[in-house]
């Protein structure tokens, strides 16, 4: 088996690349960035995949779609060009690939939903509010309908050991030191681990499934109990942890589905698999943190 990793020094495909390297697996992992010397440049906007396709050269692989737009309110100030690289962009390069024999995994959103219910399944209607979450809707739609044995995975909130600002620990981490972490009043979401996304993608693989699953842990959290959670288990206790409405934050699109927690069931029931706790992630950022101070 051979992996290509499309966006592989972005936040969830630079895991992905850098894990399956050190497995010693068959891996090529693409670039936007020229000098990056050991990936392949790849730029979406040029429509240059035929030179990543020829780069793959074993008869069994599967390309891993990390590529996107997904910044909510870019997607809503830049509407046009967002959803040309979201949409039209993205059925153009994952039709290249299934022609040319790749299973394909899609990473798609909780945004689908509109946040009025909760625990979606799914089978549950997506009916997005923002622009954001409409465009996965329409991408979803067309793989559905025209490229079903595409695997689309439906990724709850992405947690890591990353210090990076699309990780929800490093963010609160730095928020902490400002002696408060402001939470949207009503938001509830699932969350995930990102190994558990990449074990996720070695299964889906091997098994060339197609179709939606849900990738997310077995229980839902408001952000203010996840915070909670959070600051007891690195052993902070005088911080303020504060709900506010959507009002209170500086979105460009306010448009924010609010409970966007998702059910794993399919994907626990097809498989047996054990999604790594909330508790147990953030023990394992605060091994992280202490290690980084040793």
């Amino acid at each position: 088996m051979q992996y290509l990793i499309l966006g592989a020094d972005g936040y969830i495909g630079s895991y992905l690349y850098k894990k399956m390297m050190e497995s010693g697996l068959s891996v090529i992992g693409t670039s936007r960035k020229k000098q990056n010397k050991d990936m392949i440049y790849f730029d979406l906007i040029n429509k240059n995949i035929d030179r990543v396709i020829n780069a793959v050269t074993e008869e069994e692989k599967t390309a891993i779609f990390c590529i996107a737009e997904s910044n909510i309110d870019a997607c809503f100030m830049n509407y046009k060009d967002a959803y040309h690289i979201n949409v039209v962009l993205t059925k153009l390069a994952i039709d290249s690939l299934v022609k040319n024999g790749f299973h394909v995994i899609f990473f798609s959103s909780d945004n689908v939903f509109n946040g009025k219910e909760g625990i979606y399944t799914e089978a549950s209607k997506a009916e997005p509010i923002n622009a954001y979450g409409k465009m996965k809707r329409d991408i979803e739609d067309y793989l559905i309908e025209y490229q079903p044995d595409v695997c689309i995975f439906r990724l709850a909130k992405v947690l890591s050991l990353k210090k990076e600002r699309q990780n929800l620990l490093f963010d609160w981490e730095n928020r902490i030191k400002q002696q408060e972490i402001s939470c949207i009043r009503g938001n509830v979401i699932s969350v995930v681990y990102i190994e558990d996304v990449y074990k996720a993608c070695i299964i889906s693989s091997y098994k060339k499934w197609g179709g939606v699953f849900h990738i997310a842990g077995n229980q839902s959290y408001s952000r203010k109990e996840l915070a909670e959670k959070f600051c007891d288990i690195i052993g902070v206790k005088d911080v303020k942890i504060a709900e506010y409405g959507i009002e209170h934050f500086s979105f460009k699109d306010t448009r924010r589905p609010l409970n966007v927690s998702m059910s794993n069931r399919k994907f626990v029931e097809k498989t047996g698999f054990q999604f790594m706790s909330a508790e147990n992630i953030f023990r394992k950022y605060v091994e992280s943190m202490n290690n980084c101070k040793n």
